[in-house]
């Protein structure tokens, strides 16, 4: 399954997650 590097608009959080390209973007961690 590969990474996906994120940045969240509401808080501007960079995360990453690991998912399927079918799967929706994942809620960040922080918010």
């Amino acid at each position: 399954m590969p990474t996906y590097d994120y940045r969240c608009d509401q808080c501007n959080n960079n995360f990453s997650a690991m998912h399927k390209i079918a799967e929706p973007a994942p809620a960040c961690p922080n918010c």
